[in-house]
């Protein structure tokens, strides 16, 4: 879904491996640091879990997007199938919260030319950016990079919490109905953690 661009290569030993056509090749790397740049390795190391940090946050939202498309994908062929009231009711309900919670932390339509500028970013277009902007040759890492990193980290933390619930709970009181009603249950993608 959403990729990060690569992350720069803290200076170390590495052992690189190729693997094509059933054989596997490996040899032993050294990256140096840039001599021009004078920071200590600790400067290396916190940029590197940083953007380990951000690189983790945004693959965790691209899961949380793709259970919540496929939650929202059952959800219409369940609401096709049934005109009960009640379960029509609670289905609407749950997908237009869904809906609005894949709207905030993913962009749900292809953004095209000024559009772009008008629309707000969501939560992993801030992630993705704070990402460059930490990825830099200078691995110094700024109090307003902490910060940032800080509130979209909790903003991200708010918004897995209410995925949670209505992947939880209220999927839970639709699926009552619908056993009830002798329905086949919604079921969500496995969580794979966090």
């Amino acid at each position: 879904m959403y990729r990060m661009a690569g992350r720069r290569v803290k200076p170390g030993e590495y052992t690189i491996r190729l693997t094509a056509g059933g054989q596997v090749l490996s040899t032993q790397v050294k990256v140096l640091q840039d001599p021009r740049i004078e920071a200590p390795a600790e400067d290396f190391d916190r940029q590197d879990t940083m953007l380990a940090s951000i690189e983790n946050d945004v693959a965790d939202i691209n899961r949380r997007a793709t259970q919540i498309r496929n939650l929202r994908s059952q959800l219409a062929g369940t609401l096709e199938k049934t005109s009960d009231p009640e379960i029509v009711a609670v289905g609407h309900a749950l997908d237009s919260k869904l809906a609005a919670m894949e709207n905030l932390i993913v962009a749900t339509a292809p953004v095209e030319g000024q559009r772009f500028v008008t629309e707000p970013p969501r939560l992993v277009d801030v992630f993705k950016f704070q990402h460059t902007n930490v990825n830099q040759v200078q691995p110094e890492i700024t109090d307003g990079d902490r910060a940032v990193f800080g509130e979209i980290s909790k903003q991200w933390a708010i918004d897995k919490a209410q995925i949670v619930m209505l992947v939880g709970t209220q999927l839970d009181t639709l699926n009552r109905l619908l056993l009830g009603k002798k329905l086949p249950a919604i079921n969500p993608l496995p969580d794979s953690g966090s």
